[in-house]
């Protein structure tokens, strides 16, 4: 039953056994390999600058990778940021374009 436990105002789920509320997550749920962390600052990249300067979102994958602790080989970053950008602009071309 959720309700105020701990007088905070924070909401929690008792836990009928122990009396405690679980207010943080157990355990990491799935552990995601760095590809799958690399392909998300490349789409998380694309959204914040667009699809057209493949040159500017290089850089910025770059320094987010560092930042995340990947260490990806700079040819495998470009051809998964070409095939981000290859996708990204065959499914939401720019204003203006034909497709």
């Amino acid at each position: 039953m959720a309700r105020d436990v701990d007088d905070t105002g924070r909401i929690g789920e008792e836990n009928t056994v122990t009396g405690e509320t679980q207010d943080e997550p157990v355990m990491e749920q799935d552990a995601v390999s760095d590809r799958e962390k690399l392909d998300g600052i490349i789409a998380q990249t694309i959204a914040d600058v667009g699809s057209q300067r493949v040159r500017h979102i290089a850089g910025i994958v770059r320094e987010r990778s560092a930042e995340a602790g990947l260490s990806i080989p700079e040819d495998e970053q470009a051809s998964a940021i070409s095939a981000a950008v290859g996708w990204n602009t065959a499914h939401h071309p720019a204003p203006g374009s034909a497709g």
